[in-house]
């Protein structure tokens, strides 16, 4: 199973970047099985809601990103996905603000923002690889006794 970070979410959907777009592909084509947290899914809503004002892309180009998001998450087999109950009821900036969380970011040097990634992996009933696009977070989870996550980092061609 694998865990995409909203960075991974955000890259495949709003730009050409090779490697994201094949990773997000593949969960389109239903070769990759991913879970998709609730924190993850207000991470990248939330991004895309604003997304023309940071990235400068078209509204209609935004709104086709947004539409792909929901439905891979809502429609394919291969993508575990919350409930609504849960999706209502996850506000990023509260999970993140969290003391666990805080130092959970501080203990192993990645941003706040990152751990409920981390530990939604670290969650997941198997063997999980979590991609991430972002610079910084790049801990070796075993050197922190963490075995069942791996933490892959998605070229994003900057």
């Amino acid at each position: 199973m694998d865990v995409f970070d909203s960075s991974v979410w955000l890259w495949g959907l709003l730009t050409d970047s090779s490697e994201p777009n094949r990773l997000i592909q593949e969960v389109l084509d239903g070769t990759r099985e991913v879970a998709v947290s609730a924190y993850i899914h207000d991470e990248v809503t939330t991004t895309l809601r604003s997304a023309p004002e940071i990235t400068g892309q078209t509204e209609a180009g935004v709104s086709d990103a947004q539409m792909t998001f929901n439905n891979t998450v809502a429609d394919l087999d291969n993508v575990i996905f919350p409930d609504q109950d849960e999706i209502g009821a996850t506000y990023a900036d509260e999970v993140r603000s969290r003391p666990e969380m805080r130092l959970l970011g501080t203990i192993l040097g990645i941003q706040t923002k990152d751990a409920p990634v981390l530990v939604f992996a670290f969650d997941v009933n198997e063997e999980c690889t979590l991609f991430v696009a972002d610079s910084g977070f790049d801990p070796n989870p075993a050197d922190h006794n963490i075995t069942n996550v791996k933490i892959e980092s998605v070229d994003v061609g900057e």
